[in-house]
């Protein structure tokens, strides 16, 4: 039986912690919040989209929703929608609970709370990180002691780090508590980004550049609100920690966004009715046997034309069905020619 649905490539969706799923694009709702997509067994799904925006406190401080001065996404279909985040998350020295709970959460905190994660050793983490800080302090410790009094005195302050107490104390006199408490030579969340990227199949170098460039397309695409006295980096920062998701377009556009809800049934009459609109506007796709009876010829044929013309069995529109009839009039005039020719006739 024929039914209504996109001539266009399949869009991936895969959500955090999730496996990736191939559907058919139906449309956009009018506020681009919601994605129409339909499922290789031909029931219609709705997947809720989080955009990048401020209507809700971020950190301690309240602002006004962004204006966008220009469009969020291009005019092109998307293509995917897969997990990654433009910055690491934030590195504690142990675990620290739920964060939502506190009253007044100080700066790393607050950080921590809009990336809904942080980073904190464990046992075989602190393992590596003594072996690491033990090496870094012996190469530091022979630096030092290869120059002359003079330089010492002058560079003192570069071999320095803040112990657990504040104090502060040369590089090889720390002990595997101070790096833990205060990341004193950075060994720490070095070790404990690393491992996390590797965990996500996230690249530093990569996130960096992604990062830049969202920033430039925020402050491009947006009218930034009254910030109250926050920096502007401090601002982007806050967005940027919120990002889940990235969102490539088949024109290869790449844009961010904050969440992707469960994928699910449409609920509301308006989701339905979204879905009738935009699915009435899609071309016709016939079945291969559907399209034998039109073309006139065999289930047979149907396939080699499929497979001589690189057309997909669940693609034949009305274009492909015009396309099969032009081709059996060309192989029919073949074969009349071949077979004149048979017979010893000249043309």
């Amino acid at each position: 039986m024929s039914h209504r649905e996109l001539d266009t490539s399949e869009i991936t969706i895969r959500r955090e912690g999730e496996g990736p799923i191939a559907l058919n694009l139906i449309g956009w709702n009018k506020d681009n919040t919601k994605l129409y997509l339909r499922s290789k067994e031909g029931r219609n799904r709705m997947l809720p989209i989080v955009h990048i925006c401020v209507s809700r406190k971020i950190a301690v401080f309240q602002l006004e929703e962004l204006k966008w001065i220009k469009p969020m996404f291009p005019n092109s279909d998307p293509i995917s929608i897969l997990p990654t985040r433009l910055l690491p998350p934030p590195c504690f020295s142990q675990y620290e609970g739920p964060l939502d709970k506190r009253k007044k959460p100080n700066k790393l905190e607050s950080l921590a709370l809009l990336y809904n994660i942080y980073l904190y050793p464990n046992q075989r983490d602190k393992t590596s990180i003594k072996r690491k800080l033990n090496k870094f302090q012996k190469e530091k410790k022979v630096d030092y002691e290869s120059m002359t009094e003079v330089e010492k005195r002058k560079r003192k302050k570069k071999f320095q780090a803040i112990g657990i107490e504040g104090e502060k104390k040369l590089i090889w006199e720390l002990t595997l508590d101070d790096e833990i408490e205060t990341n004193a030579t950075n060994i720490r969340d070095q070790h404990l980004i690393q491992q996390w990227c590797k965990e996500k199949n996230l690249d530093l170098e990569e996130m960096s550049i992604d990062h830049g460039r969202f920033k430039k397309l925020i402050e491009i695409k947006t009218k930034l609100p009254d910030l109250k006295g926050i920096p502007v980096d401090k601002y982007l920062l806050y967005l940027a920690i919120q990002i889940h998701y990235k969102i490539t377009f088949s024109c290869g556009t790449e844009f961010w966004l904050f969440d992707v809800k469960e994928l699910r049934a449409p609920r509301t009459k308006e989701e339905t009715g979204d879905i009738a609109t935009l699915a009435s506007e899609l071309p016709e796709i016939y079945t291969p046997k559907e399209a034998a009876k039109m073309v006139k010829c065999s289930l047979q044929t149907i396939g080699r034309y499929c497979k001589d013309l690189k057309v997909h069995k669940s693609k034949i529109t009305d274009d492909i069905i015009s396309l099969f009839k032009n081709e059996k009039k060309k192989r029919s005039k073949r074969t009349i020619i071949n077979s004149h020719k048979s017979d010893g006739l000249n043309f």
